[in-house]
């Protein structure tokens, strides 16, 4: 199983959409736009 992810950069066609999925569905952060 994953332990730590240090960073991950993702070109995507909808921000909001995939804010949803990565930061309240799977529980990371965002640091930057």
């Amino acid at each position: 199983m994953l332990q730590s992810l240090n960073h991950l950069t993702l070109a995507v066609s909808n921000l909001q959409t995939s804010l949803t999925f990565w930061r309240d569905l799977l529980g990371l952060q965002l640091h930057a736009e």
